[in-house]
């Protein structure tokens, strides 16, 4: 039975190498967030229909080694408790077999979307990309959870969300393809997908060079304007333009500290204790009386932020 269910999952990781194939190679015309020339239309989903029949593993693969913890983790899923959780992704860190990994993307692939299960399936992605050595494979199995439109949109925000850490370590192509996405994702500003592109945007320029900061600031700009945004890409968008210290979208982040709601207003608090100048101290203030615990907290925070990084006041003409 065992032999049966991972058969399965190693059809299931196939698959995904033949979605990345699919996809078509960059070519010559916009450009994308690093400057460079890319294919002029968006990468699209794609239109071939592979069969699981047709994705074959070499013969050469044996008896699949999977771990206990694993199959412990994927048995229970989002009913095992935090700590246990924890303790077991953490025995699983180094490199994985690929039976492993294939059981991990047949998890990822189920419908179960709760909010546990999703910041387990966030995990097992995060698991997967701190492999090492990191597997060639990585990206094209990434990319492959971000293509399948069968599965449900919070699900396949997951990947975008570790494609800076997986950038690095990207080989060309993979890199050109990771930069296509990223261009495409931040555009669906109705979407969730569009905050957490700006959040992996915000680490690449960080942390990486050749990107544009004055091009990612302007599609930042452009959901925190946008007439119908998620509420999810608002508030992971605040939280990027912190990161990322785009203080040339002050304006917007106090508007949104002012006026938002929930987790967007949350963001934005703390937004400003990142990016604010002493003149802010007057809303902060204010929002640090709210009868609101959570805004009343972070808005105390913001303040301490402010302090520590010794901001001045905006001189007046």
């Amino acid at each position: 039975m065992v032999l049966f269910v991972i058969s399965g999952m190693l059809v299931s990781a196939a698959i995904f190498a033949f979605y990345y194939m699919s996809i078509p190679n960059p070519k010559k015309g916009s450009s994308d967030f690093s400057g460079n020339e890319v294919s002029s239309g968006s990468i699209r989903q794609p239109t071939s229909k592979i069969s699981p029949q047709s994705a074959k593993f070499p013969s050469s693969v044996g008896p699949p080694p999977v771990r206990v913890e694993l199959l412990e983790l994927l048995k229970g899923g989002a009913s095992i408790p935090h700590s246990r959780r924890f303790e077991l992704i953490q025995s699983l860190v180094g490199e994985l077999t690929l039976q492993e990994r294939a059981g991990i993307y047949a998890f990822i692939l189920n419908d179960e979307n709760s909010e546990s299960s999703l910041q387990l399936k966030n995990d097992l992605v995060a698991l997967l990309v701190r492999q090492k050595p990191d597997p060639e494979e990585l990206c094209s199995e990434l990319l492959g959870i971000y293509y399948d439109f069968s599965i449900s949109e919070k699900i396949r925000c997951i990947p975008v969300r570790h494609l800076a850490d997986c950038y690095k370590n990207a080989r060309d192509v993979e890199k050109d393809h990771i930069r296509q996405i990223l261009d495409e994702a931040v555009q669906y500003h109705s979407s969730q997908i569009s905050g957490v592109a700006i959040q992996s945007l915000a680490k690449l320029l960080v942390e990486q060079d050749g990107f544009s900061k004055k091009k990612i600031v302007n599609a930042a700009a452009a959901i925190l304007k946008s007439k119908s945004p998620s509420p999810d890409s608002l508030a992971s968008t605040l939280d990027a333009c912190a990161k990322a210290d785009m203080k040339e979208l002050l304006p917007l982040v106090r508007t949104a500290a002012e006026t938002g709601a929930g987790a967007v207003k949350l963001s934005a608090i703390s937004a400003l204790g990142a990016l604010g100048d002493l003149e802010d101290r007057i809303l902060l203030v204010k929002l640090s009386e709210s009868k609101s615990k959570e805004i009343s907290q972070r808005a105390r925070k913001a303040l301490d932020d402010l302090r520590k990084t010794g901001a001045r006041k905006i001189h007046s003409s």
